[in-house]
């Protein structure tokens, strides 16, 4: 069974975490990881964190906003970060999507935006960068702050220019299965000294912690052999069933939806980070190959792929298409896991926020999105034999 998402670990990170448990925290590696991520950024200010959503969280209050304060988010992102958001106290906002690209445009939040608006929030989503020159216009124009989160798109370039330098701040997350991979973590990056002073300033209170850490490489090493054992596709069946499937899936994301305040970056990931920075950096260009090569075979009369613009380079994170509708998605993924090729739909790939708010937002695209959404198992450890296979399954629906 070939999963839907590859998580990175190695068994040499083994002895990497046994040295950071004996000798603790060096912080020398930490600055060196930092100093690598600066110079990609041409040398902007870049601190890291416990997690991406701290650094969301750290980046916000560094913007200098307060609870009570309006921020507008995609409509389609991650779910757990309304919560978030809310619990901080924000007034939180939706923009919906571009049907092609799913990321927010300058249009849909021009019809969002009020006087009360202090910051707007860009997602680049699955690697695919936002059109970001018009938001900017925009934001200038209005005095609003922008923040990019470019969980998905470590490596990406809009025009030109790495995403993550448009905004006044941006955060990266470096998970199992994102474009820089270091178990877990985040960083803040923004070219901004004064943005960067608050974000020191909290960061250089809290301590790097061993227990955290050594229990994320445990889970990841643990989940990474159960997904290329024979075990993964009868546990899958029951797992991903309708009858389990919101159960497992509200779990599953409880355990990684977490904000250690108190928790740094480690040296153990920083050690991780830096030895994948070049490696994960040209398996951008591998994986990218490999979601053409879906492209060049699949019926494009038949699903939509996301959309981006010319010139610009994507970063790669998931590859997904988009069925007729959620019963066509119910029904291929069921097809594909027969054949050995597990798959993800809905709310198990990305979520279209409206839940949240109890009938305040009718966000269209982000709604279609989400329900005609399929996420194949197309990443490091897929062939091109499996990509052509999938995509003549796909064709034959």
């Amino acid at each position: 069974m070939l999963a839907r998402r590859k998580m990175y670990y190695s068994f040499l990170d083994f002895f990497k975490m046994m040295k950071y448990l004996l000798l603790g925290q060096q912080t020398l590696v930490v600055q060196a990881f930092e100093k690598k991520i600066s110079e990609y950024f041409n040398e902007a200010n870049v601190i890291t964190t416990a997690s991406g959503r701290e650094a969301i969280v750290i980046a916000l209050k560094s913007l200098g906003l307060v609870p009570g304060d309006e921020i507008i988010v995609p409509a389609l992102t991650l779910g757990e970060l309304i919560p978030l958001l809310k619990k901080e106290g924000y007034t939180v906002v939706l923009a919906d999507v571009d049907e092609y690209t799913f990321n927010v445009t300058a249009k849909s939040i021009s019809k969002v935006l009020t006087l009360q608006t202090k910051c707007i929030m860009v997602t680049h989503l699955f690697g695919v960068p936002v059109e970001m020159t018009e938001i900017m216009n925009l934001a200038k124009d209005k005095n609003i702050k922008v923040l990019e989160d470019c969980a998905h798109a470590m490596f990406a370039q809009a025009n030109k220019k790495a995403v993550g330098l448009w905004g006044d701040i941006s955060i990266l997350s470096f998970e199992g299965n994102k474009p820089l991979p270091a178990y877990g973590g985040g960083a803040i990056i923004t070219t901004n000294p004064d943005l960067i002073s608050y974000a020191n300033k909290v960061l250089g209170k809290q301590y790097a912690l061993k227990f955290p850490i050594l229990k994320k490489y445990i889970m990841t090493v643990v989940e990474e052999l159960f997904l290329m054992s024979p075990l993964f596709k009868p546990v899958a069946s029951v797992l991903f069933s309708e009858k389990f499937q919101v159960t497992f899936e509200k779990y599953y994301r409880g355990m990684n939806d977490k904000v250690r305040p108190k928790s740094r970056f480690t040296s153990f990931q920083a050690e991780v980070g830096l030895e994948n920075f070049e490696r994960y950096k040209k398996k951008q260009n591998e994986n990218h190959d490999k979601k053409l090569l879906l492209e060049s075979h699949l019926d494009l009369k038949k699903y939509r792929v996301q959309k981006y613009n010319s010139g610009d380079i994507c970063s790669f994170y998931n590859t997904t298409i988009l069925c007729d509708d959620a019963v066509a998605a119910k029904k291929i993924k069921a097809k594909l896991f027969k054949e050995g090729y597990d798959s993800g739909i809905g709310s198990e790939v990305i979520d279209s926020c409206d839940k949240y708010f109890e009938g305040t937002y009718q966000s269209q695209y982000a709604k279609q999105i989400e329900d005609r959404i399929l996420l194949l198992p197309i990443h490091d450890g897929t062939s091109n034999r499996d990509v052509k296979s999938i995509a003549k399954l796909l064709n034959e629906f």
